[in-house]
Parts: C-alpha cells; sequence; structure tokens
C-alpha cells in the first residue's frame, strides 16, 4: 500500500495519474527522505466551482480554483494508532473501511465503535492571511487573507472536521481523516513534512421571497403592491442578476406611476441601511404582458454598475435585494371565484474567475430555454409552504325584492368600509351603485384574509351598503345593510359569488294615505256641483206640478 492515507468514508492512495500534474507538483516541494516527526498542515479554504475538481494528494496546488473564504477545522488524534511503525499503517488502512463520513457525529462513533479514542484536538482558521514558500521553507503573514491556516502536528493519524462554515455557504465538507506525514506521491523515496488539503464548500444561495400589501386596495380599480427580496451572500463576484415578476394580466395592470422600486439592504450593526438604485443606470425595467394573453412578466435585469453596487456592499456584510412593484387591480369577471396569485422566479451567476474590475463585472444573460430561464413562468408542484402570495377578491350581486318576492330595480347604493351600521367609514365607489339584474359588484377584497394572511375575526371589518335612492313606490332602507367578503368555508382556496338579498317595503309601509288637495278635490266639488243640479231640477218638477 502506498504510506499515506486521506480516508472519507474509504482509503485513499496519494498516487497521481496525471503526469502534467505530477511534474508541476514535483518542481515545488519534494519533502525528506527521513520520516519526520513533526508536520506541518495546510487547509487551503476555497470555494467549489461548477465542476469538481481531482482528489487531493497532499501536495500544494498551484491554483486550487474558487474563492477564498474563512472556516475553523478541529484536527484530533486518533490516540491509540502508531504511524511508527507497519502495524500502525495497517490499522490506519483497517480503520479506513470502517470509517463513516456522513456527518461530524458519524465519524466520531465510527472511531470510536472500532475501538479507538479522540484527543482533545487543536483548531485551524483559514483566514490567518499566511503565504508560506514551499521552496524556502520560509513564510509571513499579510494584511489580505489567502483562505489558508496551518498548525504542527506530531506524527499519527488525525481526525479533521470542519466546525465553523464560511458565511453564505453549505456545511458541505466532509469529516476526513489524514496521515502525518504521506509519502509524496511524485518521489516515493521521500516523506511530506508538510502536508496540504483543500477542502472546498457549496455556496448557499438563499431562495428568493415574495410579500403583498393589499389591504389598502380594498376595491377594484386600487394600486396593491408586491415586494420581491433575494438575500445575496459574499463569495465570487455576481455577474447576472434577473427578477422576474410573473403575474395574471387578466387580474393585474402593471403601474409605471408608482414606478418600481429596486434597493440593497444590508445591516451595518446599528440597524438596517438601504441604498436605493437608479432606474436605467443600475437596472432595467422591461413588462412584457402580451395582448390575449392572461400571464404578464415584468424584468429587471442589473446593469453592469448595478453588480457593481452589489459587490462593494456585499464585500463587507450579507444583503438583501429588494424589488417593489404596482399593480391596478382590474374588476373581477362575474364568475371568477379564484384568487389573484403572483408568481416569481429570480436568477443569480457568479464568476468562477475574478473580474478584471469587480465594481464593473461583464453582465452574463440567464439561459432563454429550459426551468433556469427566469421568464419562464413556474411550473409543477410548488413547494409547501405555498411561496406564492395570493389576494383574494369576491364578487356582491344585490338582488332586490318586495315583501311578496317580486325582483325590484332601480335602487342605488352607496358602498362603505364599516365596523357597525352606525360607524361608516370609508367611500368605496365612485358612482351610485345600480341594483338590476346580475352581479354589481365586482372585486372585492375579502374581510378574512388580507397581506396574504388570515384576518382574525375580531380584527374584520366590515362593508355596509347604503340605500341613496329607493325603488319606485317603495321606501328607503332606515339603516344600511351589513355583509362580509369571505372565503369559502370548505374550500379557502375560492372566494364565491356573495347574493345579497335586499327587501324594500312599499310606500308607506303598505298603507293608503287620505285623498286631500289636487285631482281628489276637484272630484269632490264635481260631485257637490252634480247634487245641487239634481236638487235644483228635482225642485223646480216639484213646482210645476203644484195647483
Amino acid at each position: 500500500m502506498a504510506a499515506g492515507v486521506l480516508a472519507s468514508g474509504g482509503i485513499v492512495t496519494t498516487n497521481i495519474t496525471n503526469p502534467a500534474v505530477a511534474s508541476a507538483q514535483s518542481d515545488i516541494y519534494l519533502g525528506t527522505t527521513e520520516m519526520p516527526t513533526d508536520i506541518t498542515l495546510f487547509i487551503h479554504k476555497r470555494s467549489k466551482g461548477e465542476l469538481g475538481g481531482d482528489r487531493d494528494t497532499g501536495l500544494p496546488k498551484s491554483d486550487p480554483g474558487g474563492e477564498k473564504l474563512v472556516a475553523t477545522f478541529s484536527v484530533q488524534k486518533i490516540t491509540e494508532i502508531d504511524l511508527s511503525t507497519n502495524d500502525g499503517w495497517k490499522k490506519a488502512e483497517q480503520l479506513s473501511k470502517k470509517f463513516d463520513s456522513t456527518n461530524n457525529q458519524t465519524a466520531v462513533q465510527s472511531i470510536t465503535k472500532a475501538g479507538y479514542t479522540l484527543g482533545s484536538g487543536s483548531s485551524i482558521k483559514t483566514d490567518r492571511g499566511y503565504v508560506h514558500d514551499h521552496k524556502t521553507g520560509t513564510g509571513e503573514t499579510t494584511e489580505a487573507g489567502t483562505g489558508t491556516g496551518s498548525a504542527k502536528f506530531g506524527r499519527g493519524l488525525y481526525l479533521v472536521t470542519e466546525t465553523e462554515t464560511p458565511t453564505g455557504y453549505k456545511g458541505d465538507v466532509k469529516p476526513f481523516i489524514i496521515t502525518l506525514p504521506i509519502t509524496n506521491p511524485v518521489n516515493t523515496t521521500r516523506w511530506l513534512n508538510e502536508v496540504h488539503v483543500h477542502p472546498k464548500n457549496q455556496r448557499e444561495e438563499l431562495g428568493a421571497t415574495k410579500t403583498v400589501k393589499d389591504s389598502d386596495a380594498i376595491i377594484n380599480g386600487q394600486n396593491i403592491q408586491y415586494t420581491l427580496d433575494q438575500p445575496l451572500v459574499p463569495g465570487p463576484t455576481y455577474d447576472g442578476i434577473v427578477l422576474v415578476d410573473h403575474y395574471p394580466a387578466d387580474r393585474l395592470e402593471f403601474l409605471t406611476d408608482p414606478a418600481p422600486e429596486v434597493k440593497i439592504q444590508y445591516d451595518d450593526g446599528s440597524g438596517t441601511e438601504e441604498v436605493v438604485l437608479e432606474a436605467d443606470k443600475h437596472y432595467t425595467v422591461t413588462n412584457k404582458a402580451e395582448e390575449g394573453k392572461n400571464e404578464g412578466k415584468v424584468v429587471v435585469k442589473f446593469t453592469s454598475a448595478g453588480l457593481g453596487q452589489v459587490y462593494e456592499i456585499l464585500l463587507d456584510e450579507n444583503i438583501n435585494v429588494s424589488m417593489k412593484l404596482n399593480f391596478k387591480v382590474k374588476p373581477n369577471q362575474p364568475a371568477e371565484t379564484s384568487p389573484i396569485e403572483n408568481k416569481y422566479k429570480t436568477w443569480t451567476h457568479r464568476r468562477e474567475e475574478p473580474a478584471e474590475d469587480p465594481t464593473k463585472p461583464p453582465v452574463v444573460d440567464p439561459p432563454t430555454e429550459g426551468t433556469e430561464n427566469p421568464e419562464t413562468p413556474p411550473t409543477g408542484t410548488p413547494p409547501n409552504p405555498y411561496p406564492y402570495p395570493r389576494s383574494f377578491y369576491g364578487n356582491v350581486d344585490i338582488i332586490k325584492k318586495d315583501a311578496s318576492g317580486a325582483k325590484l330595480t332601480g335602487a342605488e347604493f352607496d358602498l362603505f368600509v364599516c365596523t357597525d351600521v352606525n360607524t361608516l367609514t370609508t367611500k368605496l365607489n365612485k358612482t351610485a351603485i345600480v341594483a338590476n339584474d346580475g352581479v354589481e359588484i365586482r372585486g372585492l377584497l375579502a374581510n378574512d384574509y388580507r397581506d396574504d394572511k388570515v384576518v382574525p375575526e375580531a380584527n374584520q371589518t366590515s362593508y355596509c351598503l347604503k340605500e341613496t335612492k329607493a325603488p319606485e313606490d317603495h321606501e328607503l332602507l332606515a339603516e344600511p345593510i351589513i355583509f362580509k367578503v369571505e372565503r369559502d368555508k370548505t374550500d379557502p382556496t375560492i372566494v364565491p359569488v356573495l347574493e345579497k338579498t335586499i327587501v324594500n317595503t312599499k310606500g308607506n309601509g303598505g298603507f293608503n294615505l287620505p285623498m286631500t288637495g289636487g285631482k281628489g278635490v276637484f272630484m269632490l266639488l264635481l260631485a257637490g256641483l252634480g247634487f245641487l243640479v239634481l236638487g235644483r231640477g228635482y225642485s223646480a218638477r216639484f213646482n210645476r206640478r203644484r195647483p
């Protein structure tokens, strides 16, 4: 076997199969002919690229690639294995077959289960900024971090675990076991008294979130606002950021006034700071709603200047890119019961190689096909909890009847937000609501669900209809009619059309008033005159008959 074990769930020999790599590395460092008692372990911490790299050999890499990172490692000696003996190396190889590198806990358990114990260990932190010259064996501490940390250890077998993960990166570096020293894989007549490993972490790109503020958009024609937040973490320079709002064009109309707002938010230690970006300078906005289609999209794409702003702030802090868009709520279709659902997709891209000027990075365009295309609407079953904000707008059909059940027409109403029939607050209609056949109110915000969350009943408002004109021969309503628009009790993903039946009483409560004045008096006078004429005629006839 090769005199050197790097175990990550199994045995890994230090043989190099690439002659070009072997030649390049042999020029850097050869090691010693005698097995050293003091060995320096160098940990070079970098970000993981798009493709996996070669397995470590113990030799340094002239260009390990990736971004230099800060992390902390624990190095613990497996005390019962003595690498100064052949038996110790055999035990090391046997342990490699039992070693479980799933995570730090399973690594320790597999070692102890095999009958070995771990020493207290030492820490290596990779932000010390130590630059080492492998040809001269000397080094110096610099102000610029190199993503490298090192420490000296005695001869032995060691468990190495990452205990502090770089900010903004996944803790995906598996624990590994390393032999100190290792046989030089290029020149197998020598030992390496300087051993190098290059564990890499995958960037943790945080998912975007979207929220809605619809509590101020009570009825169709009013404005609703969406906020899309995309967290960004330190790492290689971003050279592409695209935020896309996928909105239902049959329910919403994109507004340029108020204009979209894009800003960078970060915490400076004393609170949240904001940098408002300028349209056209830092980003472009394109509305791509197509006539006759129900799908619209607003595409916000960062320019080189905008990406430069991201770079400068991201050097020191995690940041959040926030985009606010405003839409006007369109009237519902008469039979509409579904909510307004606003989806989104984001796309970010980083440069694996540093930009010549990271404050002005060249802009990379997103893919134009496939699921990675941010302009392609999201498909498939969405994750749980549901990621897209919903706004529920219902329809109201006012049905006017008399006491017998006969339909009435011609009544007019004003619509108010209210807490009870005596407390009317905001008037919602601009013109009179006329109660005729069909749905009269199309698109009224549900009382039980606002700003994408359930409203407790105690906090709900109501709506009130105040009659301003009664049907002919009927009385005005004495007080407003109060009601609520609510989601369906059995299927809370819809808002049924609310049919509100309102009964009007006949004039004077159905009682006849006395007939006084006008036409009634004339008829009485006419009747009286008739009696007088008849009386005179009877009197004259009676007088003629008298002798």
